[in-house]
């Protein structure tokens, strides 16, 4: 748990490597924005690159729920500007 607690603390200092760390590298991540999924560190990498240029975000780790072998993270975050977002998509 103390190892997702600062992977938490490294994206909100925008600290990717911190960030990368911790995932497996055949990571899965959900990009939401573009409604697709990111396979492996380098395109979560790329991904986080291109959305810290355009704004800086903040996620609070809130309850952490051990389930077996996986725990269950709650989570609230600032959301993205309209503004930030246009300009992600725009970018691409």
């Amino acid at each position: 748990l103390v190892m997702l607690r600062g992977a938490y603390e490294s994206f909100n200092r925008q600290d990717l490597d911190g960030v990368l760390a911790v995932l497996a590298d055949d990571i899965s991540w959900p990009d939401v924005v573009n409604n697709s999924v990111l396979h492996g560190k380098q395109e979560v990498r790329d991904y986080f690159e291109r959305v810290f240029s355009f704004a800086t975000m903040q996620v609070t780790l809130g309850d952490l729920i051990p389930m077996g072998d996986a725990v269950l993270a709650t989570t609230a975050h600032d959301d993205i500007p309209d503004e930030v977002r246009r300009r992600y998509l725009e970018d691409r």
